[in-house]
């Protein structure tokens, strides 16, 4: 099941046509479209997985976020209580985490969805964005799975309660493994829950391999019970 939606300024109406159906919700600027995808299932009290795109599905169009991520095996998801959420970044911009912060609220609000288990994934530029947005507001993201990411290493230990899943190719020449690696290395040696895999022979591209990994869903679905660490 796919539906489109688009965030604008003020609540000025409702419509749908045949291709998907859209909203205007009341936030103070335009923010991301997004796929939603519920598997057929009514999505009030469902955890939710928040998939961040790289650099190259930018744009105006929804479809290119399903060219990677999760998005691409519905089998493993519907295998999940998950509901998939991919929001779209315009071309020329960069993944913000405040606008972020405020477009999963509203998500969440608008499907009903559980605010005590919201996941987060994304790849390269998305993966730079996953660890951002859970530095910066650790208290509403549960886990995250940066794919070929970075971040700033001095406030990694700000992600207390945060299950944290690193990926990255030890041959990347993109964003370097160390990017990945070093975060990792100071959430542990500040006593957090973090684990980091690394693809010997992958470079940029760790996410196709990691996507089609049925233990990175059941690893979400796993934390859904499981009391955050303070």
């Amino acid at each position: 099941m796919l539906i489109r939606w688009v965030f604008v300024l003020l609540l000025s109406g409702l419509w749908s046509n045949i291709q998907a159906q859209s909203s205007m919700d009341s936030l103070q600027s335009i923010y991301y479209d997004y796929l939603i995808d519920d598997y057929n299932r009514p999505t009030t009290g469902r955890p939710v997985l928040i998939f961040l795109h790289g650099s190259g599905e930018r744009g105006k169009e929804l479809l290119p976020v399903t060219t990677h991520g999760p998005a691409k095996h519905p089998g493993l998801m519907a295998k999940t209580d998950m509901v998939l959420v991919s929001p779209l970044c315009p071309r020329g911009e960069w993944w913000s985490s405040s606008r972020l912060q405020q477009f999963i609220e509203v998500v969440v609000q608008k499907h009903q969805l559980d605010k005590r288990n919201i996941y987060l994934t994304g790849l390269s530029m998305g993966g730079f964005a996953a660890w951002d947005l859970a530095i910066q507001y650790p208290d509403m993201i549960k886990a995250i799975a940066p794919i070929c990411g970075g971040g700033q290493v001095d406030k990694v230990c700000k992600l207390a309660g945060v299950e944290v899943w690193a990926f990255h190719g030890e041959k990347d020449q993109i964003v370097p493994a160390e990017s990945s690696k070093s975060l990792v290395k100071k959430m542990l040696a500040c006593g957090l829950n973090a684990k980091l895999t690394i693809y010997p022979d992958k470079d940029h591209d760790s996410w196709s391999e990691t996507y089609a990994n049925p233990e990175l869903y059941q690893w979400f679905m796993a934390l859904r019970n499981k009391t955050r660490r303070k």
